[in-house]
């Protein structure tokens, strides 16, 4: 069995080397990409919305539903790709991850990177279902509005807040595509949104990558089937691989969701 796991956006790299000795020549250029920093969105908050983020309320309302996002049921509720809740907003939609700054005044300032993907909507518009599940949390709090939780299993879970109408309750099953709310501008919102998360146990990931590749794959080296591996060694800790390529094919290395085209690193250890 499979089990899904995520890293957080603050996370250390921990690197891996592998080696690769090819018996005839191929060429291949890696170029080393520089890393680009996101800027930091500037928040001014009304005055009317200031006060959420004063006193417990965050720090209570962040552990109830932290509670709720931890906790791991063993069947698998989810089938295929996730899809957005609201169709055809990709376009629409705000980066995950991007950094905040929320202005609550002349000296209180709040950072924190963003969590989930924001999708602009006019007040109304119908909230979709991404994928199969149990409604674990659907009410109103003061940070969230009206929010959302649904349980597809294993740890994975997706949130809806800031919605104008809940049409779901607690304990009710629901199917991908089904009609769950309104998009709306409750609790800390500053205009008409859909604010929409994914987590896996607690940690947060971009909810757009459930919806282009199937979960949980593994991480895969695709072979020609002419390739066969001669010789492994280990030495230093980097793993030392060496495979007989043909003259017809090249050896890629990459993450794909697609089996019919990949061999685990399983099969040739």
């Amino acid at each position: 069995a499979l089990r899904v796991l995520a890293l957080p956006k603050n996370a250390t790299p921990l690197l891996f080397q592998y080696n690769l000795r090819i018996k005839r020549r191929y060429t291949r250029t890696w170029k080393k990409r520089k890393k680009k920093r996101r800027g930091s969105v500037r928040v001014n908050l009304p005055k009317n919305k200031r006060k959420l983020l004063k006193g417990n309320n965050k720090i209570i309302e962040r552990k109830f539903f932290n509670q709720h996002l931890k906790a791991s049921t063993p069947k698998k509720r989810w089938v295929g790709l996730f899809k957005w809740p609201i169709p055809n907003s990709r376009r629409r939609a705000k980066s995950f991850g991007r950094y905040r700054t929320y202005i609550l005044g002349k000296n209180t300032i709040i950072r924190a990177y963003h969590r989930g993907i924001d999708i602009s909507r006019p007040k109304g518009t119908p909230v979709k279902a991404s994928n199969n599940g149990v409604i674990a949390v659907a009410a109103h709090y003061s940070i969230r509005g009206n929010a959302i939780l649904i349980n597809h299993g294993q740890g994975i879970y997706t949130a809806y807040y800031h919605l104008s109408r809940i049409h779901v309750k607690v304990g009710q099953s629901v199917k991908k595509g089904e009609l769950i709310g309104r998009v709306g501008t409750t609790g800390l919102s500053t205009g008409p949104h859909l604010h929409w998360e994914l987590r896996v146990n607690g940690v947060s990931v971009n909810p757009d990558q459930w919806c282009r590749y199937l979960f949980p794959y593994k991480f895969a080296i695709r072979l020609p089937r002419q390739a066969r591996p001669i010789r492994q060694s280990s030495h230093n800790n980097n793993k030392k691989i060496v495979y007989h390529i043909t003259k017809k094919y090249n050896a890629n290395i990459f993450r794909s969701n697609r089996p019919e085209n990949l061999r685990t690193i399983d099969q040739f250890e």
